[in-house]
């Protein structure tokens, strides 16, 4: 059975903002959202503005929010020659999951699939092996130095928190807390990278995130280490 494939055209359509077609997002609307699929979203909506020639020379490229994804497209763009700028509220990229002692694999969630126990994610660029949460997130902020190390192109702006985007001419005006005045930055294109934020707290329910070391199934919250949860 022939599977399909979207085009170059389609890709970068389906990340555009609907009125704004400079301004694209990665994941949030998407119905599967895991780490690796995060990643290669990015590395195909990369691949597809650069081929199609979506970014013409000297334009700037915001990608914000330095996840999985921001991380990834950030790297990726920049490799292809463009000027590529990576904000996130945090101090390091990946900070989300970098405390974690949670398994993070690549293809679990395709079992039983043919593939889905290969540990590798099997990626061109920032490419990682089935460990815990933190571990994958050290491996990878070692890749992400060792891509950016020579190249002059992309710059990681931490403790920057987007709090607002408007239209400024042809461009777009992004205004950033970063705890003293706000600071405003004008670029041509920006990729919305922002995932989902920490959980929400539902009536009286203060929820852990998934990814805390105190969350639900970690050994800070259970009597009995190792406690197992089978969920059908």
């Amino acid at each position: 059975m022939a599977i399909a494939t979207l085009s170059h055209e389609d890709v970068v359509a389906a990340s555009r903002a609907p009125s704004a077609s400079s301004v694209y997002f990665l994941g949030p609307f998407n119905s599967r959202i895991t780490f690796y699929s995060q990643q290669v979203r990015a590395l195909r909506l990369a691949h597809a503005m650069d081929a199609l020639g979506v970014i013409k020379k000297g334009e700037r490229i915001a990608v914000i929010g330095a996840g999985a994804a921001g991380s990834t497209i950030a790297a990726g763009l920049a490799l292809t020659g463009k000027e590529v700028t990576l904000y996130d509220p945090a101090d390091k990229i990946l900070q989300l999951q970098s405390a974690s002692s949670r398994l993070l694999h690549p293809h679990i969630y395709e079992w039983p699939k043919l593939g889905a126990l290969d540990d590798r994610a099997g990626l061109p660029i920032m490419d990682w092996t089935a460990d815990t949460g933190g571990e994958v997130c050290k491996a990878l902020r070692a890749e992400f130095a060792k891509i950016n190390a020579p190249l002059t192109n992309l710059s990681f702006v931490p403790g920057q928190k987007l709090t607002d985007i408007a239209a400024h001419g042809t461009a777009w005006l992004l205004t950033f807390d970063s705890g003293g005045e706000p600071e405003q930055r004008v670029f041509q294109h920006v990729v919305l990278a922002m995932g989902f934020g920490n959980e929400r707290k539902t009536g009286d329910v203060i929820p852990e995130d998934y990814w805390r070391p105190g969350a639900i199934g970690t050994t800070a919250t259970e009597p009995v280490f190792g406690t197992r949860y089978f969920v059908s």
